[in-house]
Protein backbone atom coordinates (compact mmCIF):
# COMPACT_ATOMS: atom_id res chain seq x y z
CA UNK A 1 0.00 0.00 0.00
CA UNK A 2 2.85 2.37 0.82
CA UNK A 3 4.52 1.63 -2.50
CA UNK A 4 1.29 2.38 -4.35
CA UNK A 5 0.93 5.68 -2.51
CA UNK A 6 4.54 6.59 -3.23
CA UNK A 7 4.12 5.76 -6.92
CA UNK A 8 1.02 7.94 -7.04
CA UNK A 9 2.47 10.93 -5.19
CA UNK A 10 6.02 10.95 -6.67
CA UNK A 11 4.96 12.12 -10.17
CA UNK A 12 2.86 14.86 -8.65
CA UNK A 13 5.79 16.08 -6.58
CA UNK A 14 8.07 16.07 -9.61
CA UNK A 15 5.56 18.17 -11.54
CA UNK A 16 6.00 20.94 -8.97
CA UNK A 17 9.70 21.29 -9.76
CA UNK A 18 10.40 24.50 -11.73
CA UNK A 19 11.66 23.95 -15.27
CA UNK A 20 14.51 26.08 -16.60
CA UNK A 21 13.30 28.75 -18.94
CA UNK A 22 14.54 28.24 -22.46
CA UNK A 23 13.62 31.74 -23.56
CA UNK A 24 15.82 33.50 -20.98
CA UNK A 25 18.06 36.02 -22.70
CA UNK A 26 21.79 35.36 -22.77
CA UNK A 27 23.55 37.59 -20.20
CA UNK A 28 25.36 40.56 -21.75
CA UNK A 29 28.80 39.59 -20.40
CA UNK A 30 28.56 36.19 -22.07
CA UNK A 31 27.03 37.52 -25.30
CA UNK A 32 29.82 40.11 -25.76
CA UNK A 33 32.73 37.68 -25.30
CA UNK A 34 35.01 37.01 -28.25
CA UNK A 35 34.53 33.78 -30.14
CA UNK A 36 37.20 31.22 -29.13
CA UNK A 37 40.12 30.77 -31.48
CA UNK A 38 39.95 27.64 -33.60
CA UNK A 39 42.96 25.40 -34.00
CA UNK A 40 43.87 23.18 -36.89
CA UNK A 41 43.12 19.49 -36.38
CA UNK A 42 46.60 18.43 -37.45
CA UNK A 43 47.90 20.11 -34.30
CA UNK A 44 46.34 17.48 -32.06
CA UNK A 45 45.77 14.43 -34.28
CA UNK A 46 48.41 11.72 -33.91
CA UNK A 47 50.66 11.33 -36.92
CA UNK A 48 50.19 8.27 -39.08
CA UNK A 49 52.35 5.28 -38.30
CA UNK A 50 55.27 4.76 -40.61
CA UNK A 51 54.36 2.60 -43.53
CA UNK A 52 56.10 -0.75 -43.51
CA UNK A 53 56.11 -3.25 -46.30
CA UNK A 54 54.68 -6.72 -46.01
CA UNK A 55 58.20 -8.17 -46.28
CA UNK A 56 59.35 -6.03 -43.32
CA UNK A 57 56.40 -7.21 -41.25
CA UNK A 58 57.07 -10.83 -42.21
CA UNK A 59 60.74 -10.51 -41.21
CA UNK A 60 59.82 -8.87 -37.90
CA UNK A 61 57.24 -11.55 -37.07
CA UNK A 62 59.68 -14.30 -38.05
CA UNK A 63 62.31 -12.85 -35.72
CA UNK A 64 59.79 -12.59 -32.88
CA UNK A 65 58.64 -16.18 -33.47
CA UNK A 66 62.24 -17.43 -33.43
CA UNK A 67 62.94 -15.53 -30.20
CA UNK A 68 59.84 -17.00 -28.57
CA UNK A 69 60.74 -20.49 -29.78
CA UNK A 70 64.25 -20.26 -28.34
CA UNK A 71 62.83 -18.91 -25.09
CA UNK A 72 60.40 -21.83 -24.90
CA UNK A 73 63.20 -24.30 -25.56
CA UNK A 74 65.33 -22.73 -22.83
CA UNK A 75 62.53 -23.33 -20.32
CA UNK A 76 62.88 -27.03 -21.02
CA UNK A 77 61.56 -29.47 -18.49
CA UNK A 78 59.56 -32.62 -18.85
CA UNK A 79 55.80 -32.63 -19.07
CA UNK A 80 53.91 -35.53 -17.55
CA UNK A 81 51.52 -37.46 -19.79
CA UNK A 82 48.31 -36.07 -18.21
CA UNK A 83 49.44 -32.48 -18.79
CA UNK A 84 50.64 -33.27 -22.33
CA UNK A 85 47.26 -34.86 -23.17
CA UNK A 86 45.43 -31.86 -21.78
CA UNK A 87 47.62 -29.43 -23.73
CA UNK A 88 47.22 -31.33 -26.97
CA UNK A 89 43.46 -31.46 -26.45
CA UNK A 90 43.21 -27.68 -26.49
CA UNK A 91 40.77 -25.50 -24.62
CA UNK A 92 37.58 -27.12 -25.86
CA UNK A 93 38.87 -30.61 -25.15
CA UNK A 94 38.67 -31.82 -28.74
Amino acid sequence: MRLFTLCLIAPLMMACNPVAELDDPVPKDIRDQAYPALIRTDAFVAPKASETTLADQRDELGARAAALQSRAESLGGDIDEDTRTQLEGGIDGS
